[in-house]
């Protein structure tokens, strides 16, 4: 199966992505992603009373070919073995501005090689 990259037009956004490591964080500038904006509202039951929950999440996008990496050691080598969380682990934060957001899901998009990576993140905060 053959399929196109994600048209350059809508990889306009730059994120950075904060992993944590034994010596510290690392953090790696991408450039060339698409973030989709969204925001839930969730109704929970918490003994007698409901309360209405807010969440503003994100979904990034990430082209394989032509997103492009700071520093971030071989992520079609981890995408390859299928391991997006290799590269976007779950809990690893993202900066988008002066939000931060944390991501929950990490999924690949493979044909015959992988060519697209999708996370999901939901805001935790603001950047101090």
């Amino acid at each position: 199966m053959n399929i196109k990259p994600i048209p350059r037009e809508l990889l306009n956004d730059r994120i950075v992505l904060v992993i944590p490591t034994s010596r510290g964080v690392i953090e790696q500038i991408l450039n060339g992603v698409r973030v989709e904006r969204s925001a839930k509202l969730t109704n929970a039951e918490n003994g007698s009373a409901k309360s209405t929950r807010y969440f503003d999440e994100i979904t990034v996008w990430v082209d394989y070919r032509t997103s492009s990496w700071s520093d971030l050691k071989n992520p079609v080598g981890a995408c390859e073995a299928n391991s997006p969380t290799a590269v976007f682990p779950v809990g690893a934060k993202v900066l988008l501005k002066d939000e931060i957001f944390e991501i929950y899901e990490s999924r690949v998009y493979k044909g015959e090689k992988p060519h697209h990576c999708k996370f999901k993140a939901r805001k935790t905060g603001d950047e101090t």
